[in-house]
């Protein structure tokens, strides 16, 4: 999971598990749905996935971090919606605008 995180940052391309990268408008309608729908069913561990990373990036060589600042991040992981916080996620913005404008043409 931890390689997808940086990828729901941007909205151009899609890396898939065999390591090609195509731009989002060039992927396959039936694949771009699947797409989403994996990103849903994965969005609680894509959530801790970054909100670990940002952690880890955050402490010392030691390990250490600000107690504070750690039961900061702990309460908001766990008040936070994995699914709305995908859903403001420009990739799957992107994926989402173009499966509806997929359905919409009667192509999904």
């Amino acid at each position: 999971m931890t390689e997808i995180v940086p990828q729901l940052g941007q909205a151009e391309t899609w890396t898939d598990r065999k390591g090609v990268t195509r731009p989002l408008s060039e992927m396959d309608p039936h694949h771009r749905e699947n797409t989403i729908r994996f990103l849903e069913r994965h969005a609680e561990r894509l959530h801790d996935a970054e909100h670990f990373g940002i952690l880890a990036h955050m402490m010392g060589s030691h390990g250490e971090v600000a107690e504070d600042l750690l039961d900061t991040m702990l309460i908001q992981m766990e008040d936070e919606d994995p699914l709305i916080w995908l859903s403001g996620k420009p990739l799957y913005k992107a994926m989402r605008k173009l499966v509806e404008h997929d359905r919409a043409e009667g192509i999904l």
